[in-house]
């Protein structure tokens, strides 16, 4: 019966460009493509003939196909990278980690500008610099520009101040809430920084020189010597990017290695000539794939959310849909991108080196793997001689409490397969029955409620399947609150501990001492890894249910603001808390908000008293 609804779906297609989601029999998205007749190419996976692996895997799951058209090929490119970024499809190559890489934020908008790390790029006028892969490398270059073009890290508009904090004594600010600086000498501070982070070190380095010469022949020697010291620092920081490509073009060199299911893609960044930095990216697929397909999909996933776009970027082969691709990314950029295979000389070598180089990201990952997996299933061994078990637990359910006051207290509940957290099965539960701070009441609550959903045959993953192993944090009491409730719903059978925060003790059911473990033990860190996520994803359930319940109550009161400004805000910002957070002149630019009612918002959440306490 399915297939013959799925047949009449398929002879309905149109002839038309779109991007069509094949779903399995639950309703989940398993794979998103784009085609520039839906009827051809959905029609294609199911017709007789020799297919991959791959394809022919996918085409037994599908149960439904859904579809959009568009008016372009490229208006078809754009939605399938926005619906593979939705719903991660299991059959598309997709990044991993994708919302973790931190962004370089200089807010520009503001008068004095500030330069900041976050996770995500706003809707606001600053300008962003990234995605960077590499933590550690970003804070050592932000460092570096804090000591060179010292700029302020207090947030929030400035106050007049009579005397400047801590960082302009040492150096690392030039103070302009004290007027220690002009407002156009701090904004050349701030375009260098922005010159530096787009990689155009030569510029900054001919600017502070120019300005270095009028000093000394303005017989300004202090100055000309601060400039010398600029240039000098900068000189030393460029000194180590020696690898050249032989021409003056900006441009990405982009390669790839992969390895069963993970691929490593390494992005070297040249500008000026030089290159500036370089960025790996991990990536997984299923089954067979291309080179032309890993580098399809990884241009269209990383570049719609990388904030520079170069006009050249050099690939280590040919894409299928190269002039498409190209037409895409000179949309997003605003001007022409090509794309380009080096065939010859120094651009070659250079790309083979990028190849190179993402084969050794590529084997320290899977060496990372093979190193996780043996330390897991030395864990779980270890698991199982403690409670009793005859093979390793391959279900381990952890719970956890978060009750930080009278109201919104929840409980979380987590899950680890073979040792693996599995957040698609993690659940949160608001405290229904118990009034007051008891933990261990609400712990009964909490695997009472899980226990009997389980009898109720509840569809969810989460409660379909009886676990192995039961954690809860705390320590004695917390253990014999849930053993309780396991003997009371007839499930006295499945083996539960404990793992009590303060002195990292485990206890068990019966015993009165914690169980002697070494620190450092398999099984002693996969239950503290597990025990840290139950608390984080309780905390952050928490924290969510009472900033809304506070930040919407304080809404409400605003002057000024009623439902269909609040809806702007939360539309603006993505979120209350996000409002809660965003500065003055972050509010004042929100389109429909007077300055009046911005600024009533701002102290009515109370950003400014906080911002006071950051500066002190």
């Amino acid at each position: 019966m399915e297939r013959e609804r799925l047949r009449q779906q398929l002879d309905m297609l149109p002839p038309k460009p779109g991007v069509y989601m094949m779903k399995d029999e639950d309703g989940e998205v398993i794979y998103v493509g784009k085609a520039t007749s839906l009827r051809s190419r959905v029609r294609s996976y199911f017709q007789e003939g020799e297919k991959s692996p791959k394809t022919q895997a996918l085409a037994n799951r599908v149960a439904d196909v859904d579809y959009i058209v568009t008016d372009s090929e490229v208006e078809a490119l754009i939605l399938e990278s926005t619906l593979i970024k939705e719903h991660k499809p299991f059959y598309n190559i997709r990044l991993k980690d994708d919302k973790a890489y931190p962004y370089v934020r200089v807010t520009v908008q503001e008068r004095f500008p500030r330069v900041e790390v976050v996770r995500r790029i706003g809707r606001d006028n600053a300008k962003y610099f990234g995605p960077y892969t590499d933590v550690g490398a970003l804070k050592q270059s932000l460092n570096l520009l804090q000591k060179i073009f010292p700029t302020r890290t207090c947030r929030g508009p400035l106050t007049t101040k009579s005397r400047p904090c801590l960082n302009y004594h040492i150096g690392r600010c030039r103070a302009p809430c004290c007027s220690k600086i002009s407002e156009e000498a701090y904004r050349e501070l701030v375009d260098q920084i922005c010159l530096f982070l787009q990689g155009n070190a030569d510029e900054i380095i001919k600017r502070l020189t120019g300005q270095m010469e009028k000093a000394a022949a303005q017989l300004d020697f202090e100055r000309a010597a601060e400039l010398r010291d600029q240039i000098i620092a900068l000189q030393r920081t460029v000194e180590p990017q020696k690898i050249a490509s032989g021409t003056k073009e900006e441009m990405d060199l982009v390669a790839y290695a992969l390895e069963g299911d993970l691929i490593c893609v390494q992005v070297f960044h040249i500008r000026e000539g030089r290159v500036i930095g370089r960025d790996h990216f991990l990536m997984e697929t299923q089954g067979e794939v291309t080179g032309s397909e890993i580098l399809e999909a990884f241009l269209q996933q990383h570049y719609t959310r990388a904030s520079y776009i170069p006009p050249k970027i050099a690939l280590g082969e040919e894409v299928a849909n190269a002039d498409l691709l190209s037409q895409w990314l000179s949309q997003l950029r605003g001007k022409k991108v090509v794309l380009h295979v080096p065939k010859r000389g120094r651009l070659k070598e250079l790309m083979q080196l990028v190849a190179r180089n993402a084969r050794m990201k590529l084997e320290e990952q899977l060496l990372a793997k093979k190193r996780a997996k043996k330390m897991q299933e030395e864990g779980l061994a270890q698991l199982a001689r403690l409670v009793g078990l005859e093979d390793a637990p391959r279900r381990i359910e952890g719970y956890d409490i978060s009750n930080l006051g009278e109201q919104d207290a929840v409980g979380a509940m987590v899950v680890a397969i073979d040792g693996v957290p599995d957040p698609s099965q993690y659940r949160r539960f608001k405290i229904k029955t118990v009034e007051g701070q008891n933990d261990f009441q609400m712990l009964q609550e909490v695997v009472r409620r899980r226990i009997r959903a389980f009898r109720r045959d509840d569809p969810q993953a989460s409660f379909a399947e009886k676990p192995d192993l039961i954690l809860v944090d705390g320590g004695r009491g917390q253990l014999s609150a849930v053993q309780e409730v396991l003997v009371e719903e007839g499930w006295e059978d499945v083996p539960l501990l404990s793992l009590a925060e303060r002195e990292e003790e485990v206890f068990l059911p019966g015993q009165s001492r914690p169980v002697p473990l070494e620190e450092d033990a398999p099984a002693k860190r996969l239950l503290q890894r597990l025990r840290d996520e139950a608390h984080r994803f309780a905390l952050a359930y928490h924290r969510k249910l009472r900033d809304e319940r506070i930040s919407h109550s304080a809404l409400d009161a605003i002057p000024g603001v009623g439902p269909k400004r609040k809806k702007i805000l939360i539309n603006h910002f993505g979120s209350v808390r996000a409002v809660q957070k965003a500065t003055l002149e972050e509010l004042s630019q929100v389109p429909g908000i007077p300055p009046e009612v911005a600024r009533n918002i701002y102290l009515g959440l109370g950003q400014g008293l906080r911002e006071t306490e950051d500066q002190a």
